[in-house]
């Protein structure tokens, strides 16, 4: 049987016909902010990565507004770890000294901030820690205060873990008291039930593609069965919600996610390692096919 491709024969068909689009202004630039000063130190983990002290952060935000990016994704490396995990929610931690940085010398761009405790435990863990186990309950209000802190330093987006919220309600609550966005992320072996009640309150969801802990990891094959299912589940309900996906997008798959129904994209290594404006055109040109 002959599969006849009219409505791909050229590029203004493609562009009239296409359900699902991929531009710059859809990317998230994800940037390790590290206390200190003159620190560019590499991620040895993820290729082309690096940690910056605050007064050498210029360059890289200099790059992203280059190229077009509208957003970051801010994640902290404290210079003191405790078993409270103290640096994630103090007012003049890593984090809110950034996003203050970036909303002073960048008001243009949009700054997410990631509620987590693990990098900032020293057992490594995102909860407080009692003969082993993890107290949800006892960690709940130290994630509400850092996604406070975070917004009170100017922060227009704020992501919670729902595998690490008891009580995720109550802490998207709080997110949108403050005025800002409320984002949830999923690991990607966390059913959609485990958000399918609050997604009413939620303007993102962030789909792990990944399972999260370092770079280089290939994409999950199954996590585009779970963000056709979680863009059903929004259509269903008439939201307007977005799906962000984050890990192991590149290029050769970024169509695919797209169509699955994933709107916002987390990239890392593959914008830039190398030449920036190559990687961008060439992920632009995938979506364009």
């Amino acid at each position: 049987m002959e599969r006849t491709r009219r409505l791909r024969m050229n590029e203004r068909v493609r562009d009239m016909v296409r359900e699902n689009h991929v531009r710059v202004d859809e990317l998230i630039y994800p940037i390790f902010v590290i206390e200190g000063e003159n620190i560019c130190e590499p991620v040895e983990s993820m290729p082309g990565i690096y940690q910056y002290s605050i007064d050498r952060l210029h360059g890289e935000l200099d790059r992203v507004r280059e190229v077009g990016i509208p957003a970051v994704l801010l994640f902290g490396i404290p210079a003191h770890k405790d078993e409270q995990g103290s640096g994630a929610y103090a007012e003049d931690g890593i984090v809110p000294q950034a996003i203050r940085y970036i909303k002073k010398n960048y008001k243009e761009l949009v700054v997410v901030a990631d509620a987590c405790l693990c990098e900032y435990t020293s057992h490594g863990h995102c909860g407080l820690i009692c003969d082993g186990e993890v107290l949800n309950d006892e960690t709940l209000p130290l994630l509400s205060k850092a996604s406070v802190v975070y917004a009170k330093a100017g922060a227009d987006i704020i992501t919670v873990h729902a595998e690490a919220c008891t009580h995720l309600d109550r802490v998207v609550h709080q997110i949108k008291d403050c005025g800002k966005k409320a984002a949830v992320a999923i690991n990607p072996a966390t059913p959609l039930s485990a958000i399918e009640y609050v997604l009413p309150e939620l303007d993102m969801v962030l789909v792990m593609t990944v399972n999260p802990g370092f770079g280089g990891q290939k994409y999950i094959p199954y996590c585009g069965e779970k963000v056709r299912e979680l863009r059903k589940m929004i259509t269903e309900k008439n939201l307007d919600v977005d799906i962000q996906v984050d890990g192991g997008v590149k290029a050769l798959n970024i169509a695919e996610i797209a169509e699955c129904g994933a709107n916002i994209f987390v990239c890392g290594s593959a914008v830039f390692e190398g030449n920036i404006e190559k990687n961008v055109k060439e992920i632009l040109e995938q979506m364009n096919k």
